[in-house]
């Protein structure tokens, strides 16, 4: 699932660093989607020529967009369990995100990064609120970016604009009835009134996933991206680092980065919880799940979607273990609680997990 294009050609391409790159950009897409880039389901039931083609030539689609196209039931599980509307969880990864993304997955691998570390630069860039390097420098994207760093110089200039358009509206509303003119008066000054008050709800709500989304990527960028700097350099571990050597150094830090935060240490353990299941090391996926666990059912209760997820990513894990009395005794737990719920069998969930 992590393996590059090229290495999908066996040999006949020589590979290098940006195989991590990419690697990088399945692990990012996962983090913000919530599945990976290609189907687990096609892998599972594609030959080995077949799974290597799919590497290859299929095209991924944009973080954004897969949200779109998920079932209305996928779509709606995944907006509760990151406490957000879904239309507000599709935009916030159009755009900059969705770009980031692209470019570590293209299947030709000069147009990707040229590293770790140039990734990383583009994401602290689009924390940062500066152009990104994975996009054209359009004039109007440059220029959203500039108002996105001096609010209060755009606040002004917009509020100087309103002023001057009042004026010259005014010298129009003369040659207008006296009366008509102050009930049109009225039903706009109510009309602004509630869309200021309608833009200052959006504009917290779209703030709350924005910083969510922050703290998600400045960890990626400072404990995962960062160790493909050379050794001894900030935590780096040479430019040559494994995937799984970068993500296990990240969990020494996970706990300490996110202390008033355990619902995002949850949902960053779970994922790198997956990753480790991937790539075969199946104990260090059980550790990260029944942590994730803890920290939600502490959080959330134990019959809460988010905690029953976990359980099933743990019974995953013992599976892969040979542990499989523990991981049928957890599953039909999780199947308990759900029916206390009266939420539909988690036949289906446990499915798509394996």
């Amino acid at each position: 699932m992590y393996m590059s294009p090229e290495q999908a050609e066996m040999g006949l391409i020589d590979v290098d660093t940006r195989c991590d790159v990419y690697a990088l950009g399945v692990l990012l897409y996962e983090l913000l989607v919530g599945d990976p880039p290609l189907s687990r389901e096609t892998f599972k039931s594609a030959s080995f020529d077949e799974v290597r083609r799919i590497i290859r030539e299929v095209e991924p689609k944009r973080p954004s967009f897969a949200l779109s196209t998920l079932a209305a039931e996928r779509q709606t599980t995944l907006a509760d369990q990151r406490h957000i509307e879904f239309r507000k969880l599709r935009d916030s990864l159009h755009g900059e995100l969705d770009w980031i993304v692209m470019r570590a997955l293209e299947k030709d691998r000069n147009r990707r990064y040229e590293s770790a570390s140039a990734m990383a630069a583009d994401v602290e860039r689009y924390l940062n609120d500066e152009p990104v390097a994975a996009c054209p420098p359009s004039t109007v994207y440059r220029l959203r970016k500039f108002a996105r760093r001096n609010k209060t110089l755009f606040g002004t200039a917009a509020a100087v604009a309103a002023v001057l358009l009042m004026a010259a509206g005014g010298s129009l509303w003369q040659a207008v009835e006296a009366t008509a003119a102050r009930d049109l008066a009225k039903a706009a000054a109510t009309a602004e009134a509630t869309a200021r008050q309608q833009a200052e709800a959006n504009e917290r709500e779209a703030q709350a996933r924005q910083d969510e989304i922050a703290a998600v990527l400045n960890f990626v960028e400072e404990r995962i991206f960062s160790t493909a700097r050379p050794e001894g350099q900030e935590g780096g571990l040479g430019r040559d680092v494994r995937l799984r050597d970068a993500i296990t150094t990240a969990l020494s830090y996970l706990e300490a980065a996110f202390p008033e935060q355990p619902l995002i240490e949850a949902r960053l353990r779970n994922t790198l919880g997956k990753s480790f299941r991937y790539l075969g090391e199946a104990g260090a996926a059980r550790q990260q799940h029944e942590r994730a666990g803890d920290l939600y059912r502490s959080q959330l209760g134990p019959d809460h979607p988010d905690t029953l997820d976990s359980m099933v990513l743990l019974a995953n894990s013992y599976r892969q273990l040979g542990r499989y009395e523990d991981a049928l005794s957890l599953q039909e737990k999780t199947l308990e609680l759900q029916k206390a719920k009266l939420v539909p069998p988690s036949v289906p969930t446990c499915v798509r997990q394996l």
